[in-house]
């Protein structure tokens, strides 16, 4: 999302939206939301599930004008950051100040097994934040250490059935070399 500047609301991509194919008519202009009576003004389709988080992010960091929401699947399992108790799909008024307080000290955070929310004051400074968590999470040890340990369960897998089978080959051989031990040698 991003905040409308002029305006008192911000843009939202739209429900079920293609975003690799983005369009206007995939962009919501969110006017206004209402938290007691759980309801928002708009212009345009459905929003995104997200769009409380996303609110009380604007609410809560009046400097920030980006808020990035991806599914990093590399990050969510390897990555480092500051994350919910819970896994949160759609957000109530209490888990979207949840995410908002986790991106205090931080500009990057966590939904365990959903995704992560990334901000920034420009488009580029949270791109830059994603992209530094996410070469984090590629770089983590842990993601080295089970890398290795799959790489020789592996080799390992490979060797004991190459060395069984070679083993075999080798007994075969030598069971003919004393079957034919007799003959000569030409």
């Amino acid at each position: 999302s991003l905040r409308a500047q002029g305006l008192e609301g911000f843009l939202i991509t739209g429900t079920n939206v293609n975003k690799s194919q983005l369009t206007k008519e995939g962009i919501v202009y969110v006017e206004t939301v209402d938290l007691s009576t759980s309801s928002y003004f708009l212009h345009g389709m459905r929003p995104s599930r997200e769009i409380l988080i996303h609110h009380q992010i604007y609410e809560d960091f009046p400097d920030v004008n980006v808020v990035l929401h991806t599914h990093d699947l590399l990050a969510l399992r390897y990555g480092n950051s500051p994350r919910t108790q819970k896994r949160i799909f759609i957000a109530n008024q209490k888990e979207a100040r949840e995410v908002s307080r986790a991106l205090t000290n931080s500009n990057y955070m966590t939904l365990p097994k959903h995704g992560q929310f990334i901000i920034g004051k420009t488009a580029e400074e949270a791109l830059q934040e994603l992209l530094m968590y996410h070469q984090q999470a590629f770089s983590s040890p842990l993601r080295t250490a089970l890398h290795s340990l799959q790489a020789a369960a592996t080799l390992a897998f490979f060797c004991s059935t190459s060395g069984a089978m070679f083993s075999s080959m080798v007994g075969a051989i030598l069971r003919e070399q004393q079957t034919f031990a007799d003959c000569k040698r030409e």
